[in-house]
């Protein structure tokens, strides 16, 4: 993710993240990702106050979104997608 916040793939309005869990379930790290960013906002360059949007797509999966800015200002919108792969 600070590859994308970090202007590292050029300036772009939307990404996607996809995480696969081998270890728990996907809701539990899910939490964890929420938690880290809520955490520690300027480490991922999150917008505040941090809010997550969920995404509401046929998914058995949690998917969500945050918001966050690169260091020359301009706003991204990523979508996290989970999948158990285990």
């Amino acid at each position: 993710m600070l590859a994308l916040v970090t202007d590292y793939y050029g300036k772009v309005r939307s990404a996607g993240m996809l995480g696969y869990v081998q270890i728990d379930s996907c809701k539990a790290w899910s939490g964890r990702i929420k938690k880290k960013i809520e955490g520690d906002p300027p480490t991922y360059h999150a917008i505040e106050p941090v809010d997550f949007s969920n995404v509401h797509v046929d998914a058995t999966e949690p998917v969500f979104r945050s918001q966050h800015k690169s260091p020359g200002g301009a706003e991204m919108e990523v979508t996290h997608t989970l999948l158990a792969c285990g």
